[in-house]
């Protein structure tokens, strides 16, 4: 193992703490997404509605946006229903438009959903969701993050997320 960061190559025993930390991660943010939608939300609930006007002259006309529980964009017309609706992921070229409308009031970042989540014989740790629809759990204590879901998909890990770096791998001098 070398010691400079873009020439090390993991070793066996490196590679499995990765996949270990990768499962422990994805097992973690599973049970964070059903601790969301058991206690604090249920299936199809609205997080997020603005009211956007459809004909300046008919205010019964009215048109809401809204984020529904696990990561949907709807358009939702009063008195008819839904009329369009799409993954947070797909929304961009889906609903571009609807989507730029929401973003005005809503931005990406806003947490929508938070929680503490508190197991036997573990630290408690903070969930968030947000209104891109990405699911985090962090440590309660240092705000380390713990778990990332991907965009619109708050039961599977993001492929971006790293449970163990580099960094968390080399000997530390005490």
């Amino acid at each position: 193992m070398s010691r400079l960061p873009d020439q090390w190559t993991p070793s066996p025993a490196a590679e499995k703490a990765i996949q270990a930390a990768q499962l422990q991660a994805q097992r973690l943010l599973r049970l964070a997404a059903e601790h969301l939608q058991g206690n604090k939300v249920p299936e199809d609930e609205v997080l997020y509605q603005v009211r956007i006007p459809a004909d300046p002259g008919n205010p019964h006309a009215a048109l809401h946006l809204q984020i529904v529980w696990p990561g949907v964009l709807q358009l939702v017309k009063a008195r008819v229903g839904l009329l369009q609706s799409a993954n947070l992921v797909d929304a961009s070229w889906v609903m571009p438009e609807r989507l730029a409308q929401l973003r005005v009031r809503c931005p990406a970042d806003r947490v929508l959903l938070k929680s503490t989540m508190r197991r036997p014989h573990t630290l408690p740790v903070k969930v968030s969701f947000d209104a891109s629809g990405v699911l985090r759990v962090m440590h309660a204590r240092t705000h380390k993050l713990l778990a990332v879901s991907a965009q619109g998909a708050p039961f599977k890990l993001s492929p971006d997320f790293q449970a163990l770096t580099f960094h968390d791998l080399m000997p530390r001098l005490r």
